[in-house]
């Protein structure tokens, strides 16, 4: 279902094997904003967090990050938890909660930190920041 939902979106930009080449300057044009400017580097971190969040997280939270009630899948956008503590966000991510399936044997920690720091600067969330994949190395490995 997630590949049938990209082929209808479409997939413009990323580091996703299949997938087309990053594009720098609609990345850029995409993700500044006044007050940020992200660097290669971060811009990539939140394209290939873009496109893995389509496949594996909009399917219950929706392209437009407003959850669906009925799967108990909550609203992303302005959430408390992808606007709070970083480890709060990243503990869910990999443990689940409720409906939600838990994805520390599905997603890697680089692939865990993109989708992370996608939800933590689209739909208005704007944390301005990017998660790591080390945080989440550390919290899966149960570090402090």
């Amino acid at each position: 279902a997630g590949l049938c939902l990209l082929a209808i979106i479409g997939c413009d930009s990323g580091n996703i094997p299949g997938y087309a080449s990053f594009d720098a300057t609609a990345a850029a044009a995409r993700w500044n904003r006044e007050g940020r400017v992200w660097g290669e580097v971060e811009l990539r971190v939140l394209e290939n967090g873009r496109l893995l969040y389509r496949r594996n997280c909009a399917g219950c939270h929706l392209l437009s990050g407003e959850g669906q009630a009925t799967v108990g899948a909550p609203r992303l956008k302005g959430s408390a938890v992808v606007k709070g503590p970083v480890a709060a966000h990243i503990d869910i991510a990999l443990q689940g909660r409720s409906s939600m399936p838990p994805f520390a044997n599905v997603l890697d920690d680089k692939q865990l930190a993109a989708i992370l720091s996608y939800q933590r600067n689209e739909w208005g969330n704007n944390s301005g920041e990017v998660v790591s994949a080390a945080e989440v190395k550390a919290q899966r490995s149960g570090s402090p």
